[in-house]
């Protein structure tokens, strides 16, 4: 839901410098991918705490990011080849953490 330039920062923060990404502003295609809003215990839940607890957001490592976008839309990744998609994982938490490798190995180098 940001930018290009605010994904491009943000990708970078995290190691993914150059990943080729969507920037959809407008949330055209976050119900295509059956993507939903978020209920209250998908965004505050305990899980919810107790992972950012344990990944440092309270600690300092990371802090409380800025919201942008909306904040109740759940997030998800999708690998897509060729116009296909060949792996995905839709967030059932907002603490959730897909294995971005394994996601990115179903994609056949071309």
């Amino acid at each position: 839901m940001s930018d290009d330039e605010t994904a491009d920062l943000f990708f970078k923060k995290m190691g993914l410098g150059g990943i080729e990404h969507v920037s959809d502003i407008q949330s055209k295609y976050y119900s295509k991918f059956g993507l939903v809003k978020a209920s209250f215990n998908q965004l505050f839940g305990l899980n919810n705490f107790i992972r950012g607890f344990t990944s440092g957001a309270f600690l300092g490592r990371y802090g409380i990011a800025n919201i942008a976008g909306d904040a109740f839309q759940m997030p998800g990744v999708f690998a897509i080849s060729q116009g296909e998609i060949k792996s995905s994982f839709r967030h059932k938490l907002i603490s959730d953490r897909p294995n971005y490798i394994e996601l990115a190995g179903a994609i056949s180098p071309t």
